[in-house]
């Protein structure tokens, strides 16, 4: 049900690698237009620093490491000392800076403003009462007291209780006011206890999901059992943060092998209505839900509720964004597993000539690899009008790495690359591509979460044994197409990036090109 394209990294990188990371993430954040409004008193511009310079090279990309930016800086390399101590001078004034940013940008929502504005006057009123300035301090503390309430920002709100608790009471001595404020406590305490248990048991599917480390029977048997003990909390609490990981606690728990997508589909319309009552916009929320049921239709094989979803996702997108081109990478896949052939290569074509597809992340355009060889595939097939300028001959020699492979996820490709030869009439080829098929799915295929994926394996066995030949190879898979037909795509639970077209449809353009 879930995307199954989601990797951990394991990178072992040295401390030096992580702090130029580091370096890199915080230019980007802090770029200038973003501080060139700062209103702040009392420090002049360093415009001619070497840290100042170092910042230029870095946001102008001109150096991307710690070997080009030490050659730039000093004609030296990275172990230079005097490179060292500067780039840490750069992480730490871009740290400070980090507190001037401009929070309000027309493109960030209320809540993004309400978000950053509190948590910079909860730092600055903490930072105010300690040198001893209570009256600033402690009227910053009510207005982000306020805003947490209306935002539902819990822990701020709990923050900011306790301090008031603690001033008027212990420190002035109002009974009144203290136990207003410690009434106040008490409830984003308790809020927050619901929130945080909510994001444990989550994190903790979310993590066996990752980590592959179950089935996806029994994780969906633990966020079952995880969901009965929060879901009294959503019925006693409007907490944005609660419920989105309660709910998504209960999309897991009906997302095992015998998983009811519909049920899924219905939780996702639930929890975008939710969010969309809410007295301001959590986009966040809306969109993961939104993603969540777009995977659903896709499943389902919903092309307009599909495609409605798109729609709305796209608009809180901004083109040429990473969420931009998912949108544009879930209509490819709905229109593939709908059938809708010319669909699907119209939102390809879209989504491949803007500029910024040649810099997506490799994650991201595995995806988009995978679906452009059934595209070409099609196109090869005369099922689609089009050309792509995919390389069938260096996709065929390309072979996936199957050890990092535990769900199955190397399937559409090892498929695909089967397809190709076939179509090319490399029928020895075929053949061995298939034996290895064959032992992919005893290693690596659960029957119960990859039903349809084996028994169209078991086809292309069949086809192998018949010779190619179309009238043995109708006849000897037979069986096994019934079988296929017993589990539709939409009855499946099998992740959707696996089976790219439905594999009867896909089975039929294959026989076609079979003598």
């Amino acid at each position: 049900m879930f995307s199954a394209r989601r990797e951990l990294n394991n990178d072992q990188r040295t401390l030096k690698d992580n702090l130029m990371d580091e370096l890199l993430q915080l230019v980007q954040i802090i770029s200038k237009h973003k501080t060139k409004n700062i209103e702040i008193i009392g420090i002049a511009a360093g415009s001619n620093s070497k840290a100042q310079k170092l910042y230029d090279l870095i946001a102008d990309g001109i150096v991307t490491n710690d070997q080009e930016a030490a050659k730039h800086m000093y004609g030296t390399d990275e172990n230079d000392r005097r490179y060292k101590d500067l780039k840490n001078r750069l992480i730490d004034r871009l740290v400070n800076t980090s507190f001037f940013i401009d929070v309000r940008e027309n493109k960030l929502s209320t809540y993004q403003k309400a978000y950053y504005h509190t948590w910079k006057s909860l730092a600055a009123a903490k930072i105010l009462i300690g040198k001893s300035g209570h009256k600033i301090g402690t009227k910053l503390m009510k207005e982000s007291l306020k805003t947490a309430e209306k935002f539902e920002l819990t822990e701020v709100g709990l923050y900011a209780a306790r301090q008031l608790r603690s001033h008027y009471g212990g420190r002035l001595g109002d009974s009144k006011a203290f136990e207003k404020y410690n009434e106040l406590f008490l409830q984003f305490e308790d809020m927050f206890r619901c929130e945080n248990l909510a994001d444990e048991y989550y994190t903790r599917v979310t993590l066996d999901y990752i980590q592959q480390r179950s089935s996806q029977d029994k994780i969906a048997e633990k966020a079952k059992k995880y969901f009965v003990e929060i879901e009294p909390f959503l019925n006693k609490y409007d907490s944005h943060r609660l419920h989105i990981h309660g709910r998504f606690l209960q999309i897991y728990a009906y997302s095992g092998a015998k998983g009811n997508v519909q049920k899924v589909l219905s939780i996702c319309d639930e929890a975008i209505q939710f969010f969309d009552q809410k007295s301001f916009p959590v986009q966040s929320a809306t969109l993961a839900f939104l993603h969540q049921k777009i995977i659903c239709c896709i499943q389902l094989r919903l092309f307009d509720e599909g495609k409605d979803a798109i729609l709305k996702t796209n608009k809180m997108s901004s083109p040429g964004t990473l969420n931009w081109f998912l949108d544009y990478y879930y209509m490819v896949m709905l229109s593939f597993r709908c059938q809708n052939f010319e669909n699907t290569y119209a939102y390809f074509i879209k989504a491949f000539h803007h500029k910024n597809f040649s810099i997506l992340a490799q994650p991201y355009r595995e995806g988009w690899k995978i679906a452009e060889s059934y595209l070409a595939f099609l196109i090869a097939a005369k099922k689609v009008n089009g050309k792509t300028e995919f390389k069938i001959s260096k996709f065929i020699n390309d072979v996936p790495t199957y050890s990092k492979d535990k769900r199955g996820t190397n399937v559409p490709i090892l498929i695909i690359q089967i397809l190709f030869l076939v179509q090319q009439e490399k029928y020895d080829e075929a053949q061995n591509r298939i034996q290895a098929i064959k032992r992919y799915s005893n290693r690596y295929l659960q029957q119960d979460e990859s039903f349809r994926s084996e028994c169209f394996i078991k086809m292309l066995i069949e086809m192998a044994r018949g010779g190619f030949i179309k009238d043995n190879v109708n006849r000897n898979a037979k069986r096994y197409y019934e079988k296929l037909k017993e589990v539709p795509p939409e009855s499946s639970n099998q992740n959707f990036e696996i089976e790219i077209i439905p594999y009867e449809a896909l089975w039929e353009i294959l026989i076609d090109q079979l003598k």
